[in-house]
């Protein structure tokens, strides 16, 4: 006999699984632009002559543009819808592969990469954001994951291509850049057959064609309780700014702040940007240090499965505390091994990969996951508009100021300020970070405003 919850696992939601697997192709884009120059580095640094600082500029010009779109992308998805604006996210993309393959100048190149990151800040709202508003609650944590697996697809792809080109000549980065129009032009045309958010024509007054959304994705009855759920919880928004401000919700956006933070100054974008350079400081040849940081991206990637079964089981937390602690254990062991100058290719290749699994189970899958679940429907854009922007000006920070880091005070003493970090970050979530597992949006909703009762009633 089959349960009403078997129907919807073998019928209906396959709607809803199809429309997040192509808003992940955001995710893709997102992971596929982000590490592509860790590749092409190698080459463009002799092609142009560029100094650490100029390395330092030209890697952080894609994070730069992220934080304009991230800062932009919230905003324009409240107004416009999470569909319109991802569809002029793929457009972006597009154009900057183009402008990235043909520059004359680092200048050029850097604009080019500006670009992209626009169009990066925007699908790392946007994606996850439009995947939680259509997911079904309990496999919601799966189908936001499914956006980051899709993302280390798109790193480990970003690894991949230059090896491959590797041995094209002189202007082989050109090449590796020109890849990137092929699956911006997929995400453009595959986004135009998905539909919008249920919750985003909700809250635009658009009922009707909420509830038919959500009945293909849930079936009619599930989709009436879960339309009179979200309705009330509009009406108990502002749908102001200002409400991020309120008592409870506080809470909310010092998570929403803090967890970027943490996700990039445990180094993880050292890793994907550097890899191939750190591997060159071992000793390895250009090959094999493009082979290296394969191995990263596959690992990365392995990992991303294993946190995407689990993480709906074990919750969110529990992985974040597993991760960290692998992740610092890996960094301390990498800082001893430049420290003592045994720069062996396998060991550091071990040690990187280990720091990658730690990272792609744990922080990889729950910092974006939480960004989308934790702010209230009315102001969700533009809240996690300045949770991303957090993360793309520490993505920003940190990787441009690792060649300066690493030469100052020595990349050993580098890897062990981003192990500390890895103990902050234990603190914070085991004391602040509340566990969202197996809860709708609306009863995350709910739990920050029995939060600001409270505060109320101690004040």
């Amino acid at each position: 006999m089959k349960t009403a919850g078997s129907k919807e696992r073998g019928g209906h939601v396959r709607y809803g699984v199809l429309a997040a697997m192509v808003a992940a192709l955001g995710g893709y884009m997102f992971g596929f632009e982000m590490a592509l120059i860790a590749g092409p580095l190698i080459f463009i640094q002799s092609y142009f002559a560029l100094t650490s600082q100029q390395v330092g500029f030209l890697v952080a010009s894609l994070p730069i543009g992220a934080i304009l779109g991230a800062a932009l992308a919230g905003t324009c998805s409240d107004y416009w819808g999470r569909r319109k604006v991802l569809v002029f996210s793929a457009i972006l993309f597009a154009v900057s592969s183009l402008a990235c393959a043909l520059p004359r100048t680092v200048t050029e190149l850097m604009a080019g990469r500006f670009l992209a990151g626009v169009g990066v800040g925007a699908v790392s709202i946007l994606s996850p954001m439009y995947i939680a508003e259509i997911a079904p609650a309990t496999i919601r944590g799966r189908l936001v994951v499914l956006n980051q697996l899709a993302l280390v697809i798109g790193i480990l792809c970003a690894y991949i291509i230059p090896y491959l080109f590797s041995e094209a000549g002189e202007d082989n980065w050109r090449y590796m850049f020109a890849v990137g129009l092929l699956p911006s032009l997929l995400f453009l045309v595959a986004m135009t057959g998905v539909p919008e958010s249920p919750r985003w024509l909700a809250n635009k007054g658009r009922p009707e064609e909420a509830f038919a959304i959500l009945a293909r994705i849930a079936g009619e009855q599930h989709a009436r309780s879960e339309l009179t759920e979200i309705e009330t919880a509009i009406a108990q928004e502002e749908g102001a700014f200002r409400e991020l401000f309120r008592p409870g919700l506080r809470l909310a956006v010092l998570i929403g702040l803090v967890m970027p933070f943490i996700d990039q100054t445990t180094g993880i974008n050292v890793i994907v940007f550097y890899a191939p350079t750190i591997f060159q400081q071992a000793g390895q040849s250009d090959p094999i240090a493009l082979l290296g940081a394969v191995a990263v991206g596959l690992m990365n990637l392995v990992g991303t499965i294993i946190g995407m079964l689990v993480i709906d089981r074990l919750g969110r937390k529990p992985l974040a505390y597993i991760g960290l602690s692998g992740m610092c254990l890996s960094l301390i062991l990498l800082g001893f091994v430049f420290q003592s100058e045994n720069t062996a290719g396998m060991l550091i290749g071990g040690l990187m990969v280990s720091f990658i699994a730690f990272y792609s189970i744990s922080l990889g899958c729950v910092v974006l996951l939480l960004a989308a679940e934790i702010f209230p429907n009315k102001i969700r854009g533009r809240a996690m508009s300045v949770s991303l922007v957090s993360l793309w000006i520490w993505c920003t920070v940190v990787p441009m100021t690792f060649p300066l880091l690493s030469e100052a005070i020595t990349i050993a003493r580098s890897f062990w300020i981003y192990a500390a970090m890895c103990i902050f970050a234990w603190i914070f979530i085991w004391q602040v970070v509340p566990e969202t597992k197996d809860k709708t949006l609306e009863q995350i909703e709910s739990f920050w405003r029995s939060k600001g009762r409270q505060a109320k009633m101690e004040a």
